[in-house]
């Protein structure tokens, strides 16, 4: 599952390519993006794997737990390919798949693992669907790294609350 917007920056396209690479089985949920970037991707996906990615609108922040929580694998594939995401953000999506408890899958860029590592996330190359796949797949046949990465993942992200950060700035 990715959740948010579908910018290019976003990667979300390595995510969409993955998708031939992964178990027959599998599906691919896409929660949110406005309706032209959701156009623009769905132009790209091949019949083949179409009946397998399944687009949902833009949902309340309220019901995010709620998808979050129906996910087997959280995926962050930022793309390698522009600065904003190399350097420049620090998605407020990761903070929630950190704190669902469920397994993440990222993109090692320098932004992302400023938070991330490989004890709480599986972190694969960028733009690169088949790493992305081959990372999806590790976890889906490795119940004790899923639950391992999960674990330590919804541990960390109690560091980064609104409250531990209100905290840091007022010491």
């Amino acid at each position: 599952m990715y959740t948010g917007q579908l910018f290019e920056w976003k990667g979300v396209d390595s995510l969409i390519k993955s998708i031939k690479l992964l178990p027959q089985e599998t599906l691919v949920y896409i929660i949110g993006g406005a309706d032209r970037d959701v156009a623009k991707l769905k132009k790209e996906i091949n019949e083949a794997s179409d009946e397998r990615i399944v687009f949902v609108p833009f949902q309340l922040h309220g019901k995010m737990p709620y998808w979050l929580n129906s996910a087997d694998v959280l995926v962050l594939p930022n793309t390698g390919k522009q600065k904003v995401s190399l350097y420049y953000t620090s998605p407020m999506k990761m903070f929630e798949y950190m704190a669902s408890g469920k397994p993440i899958v990222a993109s090692a860029t320098p932004s992302i693992m400023e938070i991330l590592n490989d004890n709480n996330s599986v972190l694969v190359e960028p733009d690169s669907p088949e790493t992305l796949a081959k990372g999806i797949i590790s976890i889906l046949n490795n119940e004790n790294l899923a639950e391992n990465i999960s674990k330590n993942a919804k541990a960390n992200s109690k560091k980064y609350t609104w409250h531990s950060r209100a905290e840091k700035i007022s010491d």
